[in-house]
């Protein structure tokens, strides 16, 4: 943590909640939760350096979880082009089969 930024933070938000600027300072949480952001006014609010305000979406979940949707439509497409090349073997398999008992009779 930037120790600039902490001291960058309004007066209002370190003299209200200490313990959230201590915990800052030492690494234990890395942004200001909403509980406390709800309890400021936006005035406040707005002069926090946005490094430090929690945003609602974790992008490492949302990378996670756009991985995972990746290799899950990699893996349908390919047990679909699988399944379709498996499908075109049997009926070469059965036309060919055909074919020859229908010119085998004459």
């Amino acid at each position: 943590m930037d120790p600039s930024e902490i001291e960058a933070l309004p007066v209002e938000l370190r003299e209200r909640f200490p313990d959230v600027v201590n915990d800052l300072r030492d690494g234990v949480i890395q942004d200001i939760p909403d509980a406390v952001l709800n309890q400021l006014p936006s005035s406040v609010v707005d002069r926090i350096p946005e490094g430090l305000l929690a945003s609602g979406v974790d992008t490492t979940f949302v990378i996670v979880l756009a991985a995972i949707a990746g290799i899950a439509l990699l893996g349908f497409f390919y047990g679909m082009t699988k399944a379709a090349a498996k499908a075109a073997m049997f009926f070469l398999v059965i036309g060919g089969i055909a074919g020859f008992m229908l010119y085998a009779q004459y």
